[in-house]
């Protein structure tokens, strides 16, 4: 067997992308038809840059938004799509805490090994999207929800 590991982000790549996925949540909240009240929060879900958004991702999204809102994690989600990226904008009064725990429940029993990219980064919370770039580098520095190895059988 071989394994190999990606590289790392650089904070190149951090900047690119942390501008990209703040300038959609920025665009989604301003265009949001409701007026559900409560604290926004967009949960992101980064994925190599060179995939296109596949069907595959974007129904395990449209999936995510269904049991996000049934469970009450999210009310009037909207899904967002951008170069590497897919997300859930809505309203939360839930803390981190439960949406992370929310998170690690639907990734283990909604989701095959083979629906997740190796390279696809942990899910990320994002309440201001001024935090975005931080959010996004705690993610890449402490990937476990994702392996980023991949074995290939030699």
């Amino acid at each position: 067997m071989l394994t190999i590991a990606s590289p790392k982000a650089d904070s190149v790549e951090i900047d690119i992308r942390a501008r990209g996925i703040q300038s959609a949540i920025q665009a989604a909240r301003a265009a949001r038809k409701s007026k559900e009240p409560g604290p926004p929060v967009t949960i992101v879900y980064s994925f190599p840059q060179s995939l296109s958004l596949s069907k595959t991702i974007l129904d395990a999204g449209q999936l995510f938004e269904e049991q996000a809102e049934q469970a009450g994690i999210l009310r009037a989600p909207q899904i967002i799509q951008g170069s590497g990226f897919i997300a859930l904008d809505g309203v939360s009064t839930v803390n981190d805490t439960s949406i992370r725990s929310f998170l690690r429940t639907f990734f283990q029993t909604q989701l095959q090994r083979s629906d997740l990219h190796p390279d696809a980064w942990d899910p990320i919370i994002v309440r201001d999207p001024q935090d975005t770039r931080e959010q996004l580098a705690k993610s890449w520095a402490t990937n476990t929800a994702t392996p980023i190895l991949t074995t290939f059988r030699t």
